[in-house]
């Protein structure tokens, strides 16, 4: 990875993004027909529909980043980026006798 070492707006600017903090739910309303399955199943009750009926995260707070919703969707239409963890190692260890 590249790492460019301009001007001190552009640290300023990443230093800012930083600080954000990253959206726990993303809905795509575009793939969603509106089925009800990630409201539905929420266990923390973090997301309830609008008034057209697409799923919204209301009560952000609540949300644990558990993925369930994003499982369950059959639309593929949420995706829990948090629940993106590097892959851990599959090597099995040797016994010893």
């Amino acid at each position: 990875m590249a790492v460019h070492r301009g001007n001190g707006r552009a640290r300023k600017a990443r230093s800012a993004l930083l600080d954000e903090e990253p959206d726990k739910v993303v809905l795509y309303h575009d793939w969603c027909k509106r089925c009800g399955i990630c409201v539905a199943f929420c266990p923390r009750k973090a997301l309830t529909t609008d008034e057209a009926g697409y799923p919204q995260l209301s009560a952000s707070s609540q949300c644990n980043s558990c993925g369930l919703c994003e499982v369950l969707c059959p639309d593929f239409a949420v995706t829990v980026p948090a629940r993106r963890r590097p892959a851990r190692s599959r090597a099995k260890t040797k016994k010893q006798t």
